[in-house]
């Protein structure tokens, strides 16, 4: 029987930090699943990857808004289902509004949250539930020190990224004893 071998979600892989995250898991030999809104940036980075490898890698890219949990269930479904069990994740979507709070756009503040912080639920919960099952795997999720450090004209992005990091803190303590 051939073993199979995990697969390495990275959220936010068309551009900025998750596509960095991307070329760098790649060049290390990681079979990845990239994730995002942006079909033509995640046929890019693919491609880039692919170009660069030094041995074949398995490079799918699957299209989805990481706010909406439906969307999120169905592709890390379809993840597991093609490439492997899930063994690790890099979840680098963010969305950075800035200005006053005072002035701050409703829709643009609850899309804010609900990529930065509902985001970060639905996909830890998508990938956490396989790897709690198999007892094993390991997330890492991008903060921010926004998180912690008060600025002007960032309230509704520190926000966000306070609420993520807790979310993410108390995942990482719910999953400890499953590995």
């Amino acid at each position: 029987m051939t073993e199979r071998i995990g697969a390495t979600v990275v959220t936010g892989a068309a551009n900025g930090i998750g596509r960095a995250i991307a070329m760098r898991l790649a060049g290390g030999g990681h079979h990845l699943a990239l994730i995002d809104r942006d079909r033509d940036g995640l046929d890019d980075v693919a491609e880039a990857i692919r170009a660069a490898a030094a041995a074949p890698l398995t490079v799918t890219v699957h299209v989805a808004d990481v706010a909406d949990s439906g969307q999120v269930g169905a592709v890390i479904d379809e993840v597991e289902r093609v490439n492997a069990p899930i063994d690790s994740l890099a979840h680098a979507v963010g969305v950075l509004q800035t200005g006053a709070i005072v002035d701050a756009d409703y829709a643009d503040s609850r899309r804010t949250f609900d990529v930065n912080v509902m985001g970060v639920l639905n996909v830890a919960q998508a990938v956490g539930l396989r790897m709690r099952r198999r007892r094993a795997g390991s997330m890492v999720i991008v903060g921010s020190n926004s998180a912690g450090v008060p600025r002007a004209n960032m309230g509704v992005y520190g926000a966000s990224k306070a609420a993520a990091e807790m979310l993410v803190r108390v995942v990482g303590l719910e999953l400890a004893p499953y590995g």
